[in-house]
């Protein structure tokens, strides 16, 4: 491999002459050698036919880093690549957005207000003064067509054509305390968004409550009145506003429970509205809840994929559903409906569209083991290390262990030693908090 060099702060450094690298949200920082010159932009399935616009945007300093349109086979470049430099401890994002033209060809884009005072870029104005926010996610989709860790099995890449929302996911986790396995956990309080473009992991102690959820045509806010731009979601007859289904899917349940084509269904709710006057939140009064929500309690190292699916519902509301009409018979009867459950069937038969996708990830961590120890108490292989649950034990307790964990920095604290000759208190103590 040829190298080459440069010297700054008097140092001589050294790096490879020739190197590719391929950028996604969830690659390694790169180094600013790495990307030095204007990058490839491609994608499965792009169409030489059509044009899109390409930006990028240091998310970090709101810098405009590239501007492109017409692209790919008449581009227009009305702002030179530059070559980001963090001058931060931290890593750096670089947003790269990608917009389709809907109209073809353009003859300019429209970038005389999307500027401020101190030349930050305002992708916020650009969407809109270019009409922008009409177009599909494209870069959402792709991953969903590429990505081998969230595309999802059960629909065929035809079924996401038509998804143009961007979802907005949020768990609201209160502050726990619990006890599993002779050890005690804390978690303080906390709201966590899916972040789908990271592909995020979640830890399943923040699921535990049914998330709020919130969508705009864009993956931007779209209380713009100040710009005069109306929210699709805006209807002066109510009666008109379309309705909406919410789908949660587990993809990587046990066999017995569902497959990654058939997965296990987690919440289902039908006849959902969005009200454009509370953040375009999902609301009504109306809603049908056809499987409760059932918080996610993955078991095993690998992790869980999890999917939320919003559709569209294209006849109106919807009076009845027979779930047992699209899942398998062999479900256990406490999960009657839920497993083994065929979307493709389900979106026919009640005639939905899908609008919008959003998904995380999550794998079993103490919080779980918790669940089910509350559930099977006597369980002999939950906690231990060869096959044995945490039991009292005289000769067994001279040690207590309390973690505590905190949403915001991760650090544990290890409490300290009990004497063993005041084993009786801790029994009684154990007994009293402790599940196991």
């Amino acid at each position: 491999m040829d190298f080459r060099e440069y010297e700054a702060c008097d140092h001589i450094f050294v790096f490879p002459k020739s190197e590719t690298v391929h950028a996604h949200p969830g690659m390694q920082p790169a180094k600013p050698w790495q990307v030095r010159h204007v990058p490839v932009i491609t994608w499965s399935n792009m169409a030489t036919h059509s044009y899109q616009t390409v930006l990028m945007v240091d998310v970090g300093s709101g810098r405009l880093q590239y501007l492109a349109y017409n692209y790919p086979k008449d581009t227009v470049v009305l702002k030179e690549y530059e070559v980001p430099l963090n001058s931060r401890d931290s890593p750096n994002p670089i947003a790269l957005l990608v917009f389709e033209q809907n109209s073809g060809r353009r003859l300019t884009l429209n970038i005389d207000y999307s500027f401020d005072e101190d030349s930050l870029f305002d992708v916020q104005r650009f969407i809109i003064d270019n009409e922008f926010h009409e177009t599909q996610i494209l870069f959402a989709t792709e991953m969903l067509h590429r990505t081998d860790s969230v595309r999802p099995e059960f629909l065929p890449p035809s079924l996401l054509a038509t998804v143009d929302t961007w979802m907005t996911v949020t768990f609201h986790s209160p502050l726990i305390h619990f006890s599993v396995c002779c050890k005690e956990f804390v978690f303080d309080s906390a709201d966590i968004k899916l972040d789908p473009l990271g592909d995020s992991e979640i830890d399943p102690v923040y699921l535990r409550q049914s998330p709020s959820i919130s969508v705009s045509n864009y993956f931007l806010n779209t209380a713009l009145s100040h710009l005069h731009y109306h929210s699709p979601y805006d209807y002066s007859n109510p009666d008109d506003a379309p309705l909406y289904t919410l789908l949660m899917l587990d993809v990587d349940a046990s066999d017995k429970m569902g497959s990654a084509s058939r997965p296990y269904v987690i919440w289902l709710v039908t006849n959902f509205a969005i009200s454009s006057h509370l953040n375009n939140a999902l609301t009504g009064s109306m809603e049908t809840t056809v499987f409760s929500y059932s918080r996610p309690l993955p078991v095993g190292k690998k992790l869980h994929r999890y999917y939320f699916l919003l559709f569209q519902q294209n006849d109106g509301s919807i009076t009845h559903i027979k779930p047992e009409l699209y899942s398998s018979e062999s479900c256990p009867t406490e999960y009657n409906g839920r497993c083994f459950f065929d979307v493709r069937e389900f979106m026919a038969h009640h005639s939905l569209t899908l609008k919008g996708i959003s998904w995380m990830r999550s794998k079993e961590v103490e919080y779980v083991k918790y669940e089910y120890l509350s559930r099977e108490p006597h369980s002999d292989s939950i906690c231990a290390v060869e096959n044995m649950n945490c039991i009292p034990r005289a000769s067994q307790y001279s040690s207590s262990s309390i973690f505590i964990i905190s949403s915001s920095t991760s650090l544990f604290s290890f409490y300290a030693t009990l004497p063993t000759n005041l084993w009786l208190l801790y029994w009684a103590f154990n007994r009293w908090f402790s599940k196991c």
